[in-house]
C-alpha cells in the first residue's frame, strides 16, 4: 500500500496528524508497517512517535536530490565531481539495486 500526503506545512504537527490517521487505519494489522520517507527530521520524529517499532526506508530519489543540492549550493563543486560523488554513493546500476533492495526487504519481512 502506498500513501501520498499532500500538505502545506512540513512540520511535526502536520506529519503527526497523518501518521496518527494511518495508525488508526492500520490498527487491525498484525505486523508493523515499513515506512518510507524523504528523511526530513519532522517526518522521522512523527513516524517514530506513531510507529515506534516500524521499519523505515529512505527514498533514494530524495537522498540524491539532497546530495545534489548540498554539493551545488553549499559546497559549490563542479558537475563532474558531483556526479562522481553521486555514483560513488548510489552506484550506476539503478535497476539492479532496486531489485536487490526489494529482495532484501522481502526476505526481511518474511522472517
Amino acid at each position: 500500500m502506498g500513501l501520498i500526503f499532500i500538505h502545506g506545512t512540513s512540520d511535526y504537527d502536520t506529519y503527526s496528524v497523518m501518521f496518527d490517521c494511518l495508525k488508526r487505519k492500520l490498527r487491525q494489522c498484525s505486523s508493523q508497517p515499513v515506512l518510507e520517507s524523504d528523511d526530513e527530521k519532522a517526518t522521522r520524529k512523527a513516524m517514530k512517535d506513531a510507529f515506534p517499532y516500524a521499519g523505515s526506508l529512505v527514498c533514494e530519489r530524495h537522498l540524491k536530490q539532497n546530495v545534489t543540492d548540498y554539493s551545488t549550493n553549499r559546497v559549490g563543486v563542479s558537475s563532474a565531481c558531483r556526479q562522481q560523488v553521486i555514483n560513488g554513493l548510489f552506484g550506476t546500476e539503478k535497476r539492479k539495486r532496486k531489485v536487490d533492495l526489494y529482495s532484501a526487504l522481502y526476505s526481511a519481512c518474511r522472517q
